[in-house]
């Protein structure tokens, strides 16, 4: 939370919506004393129903022109809510991508968050061909900044792990135009105890799952369906 409200331009323009999902430490207490006094900021509490819920929750309550999402362990460079609005303002984008790095627990390795970094513009069918493919624009949520109204008809599916790959399909099926950078932005914290870096479990065939709906609903599209069938193969 300190490295979202410390981020520049945050407290004029931006609304903090905190969802504490059933969590039994002491965590809410914690979020309060961090956002006390902000005006623009809000804590949800319900009952833990996983991170989907906790999202969509989050966006029902959503006023601002755009949407970021931040999960609670991981933490942001100074400036990346200035960096993702203006290179997607420049550029016209819906969504706008930074790159992030997987930080492993007690890590001191440091990164550069350099801003020179050469973007590329995708759009159209592209943009799904590369999430089903895992190439440069991967599914995670947490390194791109969204115009509000691509959620106006898209929420995270409940009971499954691979949800941000799947949103970003419906996301990207509205022909959006996305800006990409490698300046790395966002700091993804990997714990041993994560639902990513957890054991081989029944779990582990959500992948199927999403990759399976993906095919599905691309079956209208030979150009798509063969990298989605290919996907789900793999």
């Amino acid at each position: 939370l300190s490295s979202i409200i410390n981020n520049k331009g945050f407290l004029e323009n931006c609304e903090l919506i905190v969802v504490n999902d059933g969590t039994k430490d002491n965590s809410e207490s914690i979020a309060r004393k961090i956002i006390e006094g902000l005006p623009n900021a809000q804590i949800i509490v319900q009952e833990n129903r996983g991170l989907s819920a906790a999202r969509n929750t989050g966006l029902s309550r959503a006023k601002g022109e755009y949407i970021w999402f931040i999960d609670s362990d991981d933490w942001i460079e100074p400036d990346m809510y200035e960096y993702l609005l203006n290179i997607g303002m420049k550029n016209n984008a819906d969504v706008s991508r930074c790159g992030f790095v997987i930080e492993a627990e007690n890590s001191d390795i440091t990164v550069d968050s350099q801003n020179d970094s050469e973007l590329r513009v995708l759009s159209g069918d592209e943009l799904i061909i590369e999430l089903v493919n895992g190439d440069y624009n991967e599914g995670i949520m947490c390194n791109k900044l969204y115009k509000r109204r691509l959620f106006d008809s898209v929420r995270f599916k409940e009971g499954i792990t691979i949800e941000d790959c799947l949103a970003n399909y419906y996301i990207y099926k509205q022909q959006v135009t996305l800006v990409s950078s490698s300046a790395v932005k966002y700091h993804y914290l990997q714990r041993s105890d994560s639902i990513t870096g957890t054991a081989f479990s029944e779990k582990s065939f959500d992948i199927l799952k999403v990759h399976g709906e993906i095919m599905n609903s691309s079956a209208d599209n030979p150009k798509i369906f063969e990298h989605c069938l290919k996907a789900y193969i793999r």
